[in-house]
C-alpha cells in the first residue's frame, strides 16, 4: 500500500497493486466427488492482479470515510458449472464441472 497525506488529520489518498496465484486442489482436479462432477486433471494455476485506487479521511470531526475504485484482471479462472446430464444413476440434479483457461476483468466502485 501507498498512501499520500492530504492533511495532518489523517486524510489520503492511497494505491494499492496486488498479484494473487491460486492453485487446483486435488479435488478440483482428480475428484469425480462422489459421480456428481467431472475431474479435471488439466487445470492450471489461477493468476489475479489487482489495482485499487482510493482516498480516505474524515470530511467532518467524529466522521470517516472512504471511497476506492478497483480493478482485477484473472486468467485461467478456476470454476464450477452446471453439468445437465446425471453423471450416475443416484444423482438427479446438476453436477459442477471444473473449467480453467478462462480470463475475466471486473471493476468496481
Amino acid at each position: 500500500r501507498l498512501g499520500y497525506a492530504l492533511t495532518q488529520q489523517g486524510d489520503e489518498v492511497y494505491a494499492v497493486l496486488s498479484h494473487k496465484t491460486r492453485f487446483p486442489t486435488i479435488k478440483d482436479r482428480y475428484s469425480a466427488r462422489m459421480g456428481t462432477a467431472l475431474p479435471n486433471p488439466d487445470l492450471k494455476p489461477e493468476a489475479a492482479n489487482h489495482f485499487e485506487l482510493g482516498v480516505s479521511g474524515q470530511p467532518w470531526p467524529g466522521g470517516k470515510g472512504q471511497a476506492a475504485l478497483f480493478h482485477s484482471r484473472v486468467s485461467d479462472q478456476i470454476q464450477s458449472r452446471p453439468c445437465k446430464t446425471p453423471l450416475n444413476r443416484m444423482h438427479t440434479g446438476f453436477a459442477p464441472v471444473p473449467l480453467g483457461a478462462r480470463s475475466l476483468e471486473n471493476q468496481q466502485i
